[in-house]
């Protein structure tokens, strides 16, 4: 509310970073409850592909409606999702669990956690496909622009090959994962992002967005649908149950910095040249492949251990 009912920067920057801190609170936490409520298994898995496939469809809305709003007045991005944080406020006084906070007990077993390969292998998987996606977006938000001289409709329309294909799929994630195991979906993730960031790469200046933006978005939107239920899946179900409280925290701070550490260096080099921004951004899903498969046991067998009918 307060960032869309100001124009000082100085006082945006600041309600932008209080924003930013409640995500830093909540994202952790909601995973961290499917973690703990549900047991593993099956209904762990569609636990996680409800809570996906909400991720999914906010940003899709989002998209349409900052595309429709921006046009209108930017101030409304802002002021739109104030009353819906409202009710999430009100149902979440209802139905999350009340569980008691250990800070000290969490920071002790931060250092246990670092050493679990499938949690850290997860959390770094996440943050190269993260950042690489929040990257192309950025990059291609700027081109739409300067290139093809679009409006934010137009732009926020265009995005949304990169946004629906995962609304769609997220619903059969659990039986993905069950069927080929999180190891192989994270891998064939990672090559998809990585192909999709290489055709961009090749193209940087698209003379069209059929020449080279969409099928990159495509192509980085089938890295998600393969892979982001898989690695949230890895990410809990990789510790001890009693460890996934402290766990969560780990992988989603590791996700977020993924487009923290990319985003700075896209957008200066955006600025500069589009080629080397994308640089940038394929070196991303160079360590997200690498990540997923050098020297990852679980790809010699059919299915990683997340899926397996005994757990």
């Amino acid at each position: 509310m307060v960032g869309g009912l100001t124009d000082n920067i100085v006082l945006l920057i600041a309600s932008r970073i209080v924003k930013g801190a409640c995500a830093a609170l909540t994202a952790p936490a909601g995973l961290a409850v499917i973690g703990t409520s549900f047991p593993e298994g099956h209904q762990q898995r569609r636990a996680i592909s409800i809570y996906a496939l909400f991720g999914a469809a906010g940003f899709t809305v989002g998209l349409l409606l900052s595309g429709a709003l921006t046009g209108v007045d930017w101030h409304w991005t802002l002021l739109f999702p104030a009353p819906i944080a409202i009710v999430l406020l009100a149902l979440g006084l209802r139905v999350i669990p009340v569980t008691p906070p250990s800070a000290s007990a969490a920071a002790s077993r931060t250092t246990a956690l670092l050493r679990d390969r499938a949690l850290l292998r997860s959390t770094l998987g996440a943050a190269a496909l993260n950042g690489g996606y929040i990257g192309l977006l950025l990059l291609f938000t700027v081109q739409a622009d300067a290139l093809f001289h679009w409006g934010p409709w137009q732009s926020a329309l265009a995005l949304l090959p990169a946004s629906v294909p995962l609304v769609v799929a997220v619903p059969f994630s659990g039986r993905l994962v069950r069927c080929f195991g999180t190891a192989r979906l994270i891998a064939g993730g990672a090559l998809a992002a990585l192909a999709g960031q290489l055709i961009y790469l090749f193209a940087p200046r698209p003379t069209s967005y059929l020449a080279g933006p969409l099928p990159a978005l495509l192509l980085v939107e089938t890295a998600f649908v393969l892979s982001f239920a898989a690695l949230n899946v890895q990410a809990t179900s990789s510790v001890r149950t009693e460890l996934r409280p402290s766990a969560v925290p780990v992988y989603q701070t590791g996700v977020q910095l993924g487009a923290v550490a990319l985003l700075p260096p896209v957008a200066a080099l955006t600025s500069i040249d589009y080629q080397a921004a994308l640089l940038a951004i394929t070196s991303a899903g160079v360590l997200g492949l690498a990540v997923a498969t050098v020297g990852n046991p679980a790809l010699r067998t059919r299915s990683s251990r997340i899926a397996s009918p005994n757990r």
